[in-house]
């Protein structure tokens, strides 16, 4: 869970300062962040 979360932190973080958006929508990128943190953990252990 801290894993999708930070992820999804550092995502938007990446794509408010590409778009020069103030406010960005955080569901899609902690279900991005989730995912992938499942990918991430399946190959760590």
């Amino acid at each position: 869970m801290a894993v999708a979360m930070a992820l999804s932190c550092i995502f938007s973080l990446i794509w408010s300062y590409k778009n020069h958006q103030k406010y960005v929508p955080f569901a899609p990128f902690f279900l991005m962040g989730g995912f992938l943190s499942l990918i991430v953990i399946q190959f760590l252990v």
